[in-house]
């Protein structure tokens, strides 16, 4: 690591172990695991209840990230897709990667 200061940060090679052991397009779909507090607050006819569980839902994406917030993502190769299908929830999960210079990410629940 000494002899890496000040050189440019793309030609270091460093340890997989900082990266987290999931793709990008695998931690979109992660977000997607509590659904059932959107159908939930779709079903409750009381406008406060329905904001609780709406708020509920955006901070469970937080839930999953509390331990693993070091880390960075592997980033997907250009035209990489990833499928997830929850029968018990009954949704399917399709992501791919369209575009490598912004990261554009297309997905469909």
């Amino acid at each position: 690591m000494r002899k890496s200061i000040g050189k440019d940060l793309s030609r270091i090679a460093m340890p997989v172990i900082l990266n987290e052991p999931l793709g990008l397009l695998q931690k979109l779909c992660e977000e997607m695991d509590y659904t059932d507090l959107l159908d939930r607050a779709s079903q409750t006819d009381d406008e406060y209840l329905r904001l609780v569980y709406v708020a509920a839902f955006i901070v469970s994406t937080y839930s999953s990230n509390y331990y693993r917030t070091g880390r960075k993502n592997f980033n997907p190769l250009l035209g990489e897709t990833y499928e997830c299908i929850r029968e018990d929830k009954g949704w399917k999960f399709i992501a791919e990667q369209v575009k490598i210079l912004f990261k554009y990410i297309y997905f469909f629940c």
